[in-house]
C-alpha cells in the first residue's frame, strides 16, 4: 500500500480522508445532591488537538470527579494525563522503531 502524507485508508481503499475530526465539543452536568444543592461540578474534560504533534490526532477525555477531594484529582488529571499519555506512546513508538 502506497503511503500518502496526512492522510489515512478507510475500509474502502478507493475513499481516502484527510481529517475526520472538523469541530468538538463538551457538556457535563452537575450530579443531583438533595443534601447540597449548591453542589459544584467537579468534572474536567480533556481536549488535545494535534496530540503528539501530529496534525490528524486528537486525545479527547473526561475526568468525571467524586468525593471530597473530586475537583483537585479530575483538573489534576487534566494537566497530567495527556503528558503521561504522550511519554507513553513516544516510548512505544520509540521502542518499535528501534526494533525495526
Amino acid at each position: 500500500m502506497q503511503h500518502i502524507a496526512n492522510s489515512f485508508y478507510t475500509a474502502n481503499p478507493n475513499q481516502m480522508y484527510t481529517n475526520c475530526v472538523t469541530k468538538f465539543a463538551f457538556a457535563t452536568k452537575t450530579g443531583q445532591s438533595p443534601s447540597n444543592p449548591h453542589k459544584q461540578n467537579q468534572d474536567s474534560w480533556i481536549t488535545v488537538p494535534h496530540f503528539c504533534g501530529m496534525k490528524y490526532c486528537h486525545f479527547f477525555a473526561v475526568a468525571d470527579g467524586h468525593g471530597q477531594f473530586g475537583k483537585e484529582v479530575s483538573s489534576l488529571l487534566k494537566v497530567r494525563l495527556p503528558i503521561f499519555v504522550e511519554a507513553e506512546l513516544r516510548y512505544m513508538f520509540n521502542k518499535y522503531h528501534d526494533t525495526l
